[in-house]
């Protein structure tokens, strides 16, 4: 694939997971650890797609998609991780068409499904 992909996990296993699995997709990887510094990540770094966890500190991750779409004419690419229940969240993600949600524990075939469509 060769394109950018930014990591927004509070879980540093789970960024060491994702970044693993992206690699061996020939994704160039860079991570955060918190909604500020995904926030600043993306201005920075531009990425092709945002995989961002949406319980995070100083900023959740639908807080930093929200701000993003705000800023940007068209918004980065995002795949919001999450245990929460997709039906409560379907009314927010609704003004979020970028968005797409994956819950966790989500599976690795779908979550490559979903990142190869995302990159188009």
């Amino acid at each position: 694939m060769g394109k950018k992909v930014l990591v927004a996990d509070d879980d540093p296993g789970m960024i060491k997971i994702l970044t693993h699995i992206l690699e061996m997709e020939d994704c160039e990887v860079s991570s955060a650890l918190d909604g500020e510094a995904a926030l600043q990540g993306v201005r920075e770094i531009q990425p092709d797609v945002l995989i961002i966890d949406m319980n995070m500190p100083k900023m959740d991750g639908l807080d930093v998609l929200r701000k993003l779409s705000g800023e940007q004419g068209t918004p980065v690419p995002a795949i919001l991780l999450t245990a929460q229940d997709p039906e409560d969240l379907a009314g927010v993600l609704a003004g979020l068409p970028h968005v797409v949600h994956l819950e966790k524990p989500f599976e690795l075939d779908k979550l490559l499904g979903v990142l190869q469509r995302l990159l188009g």
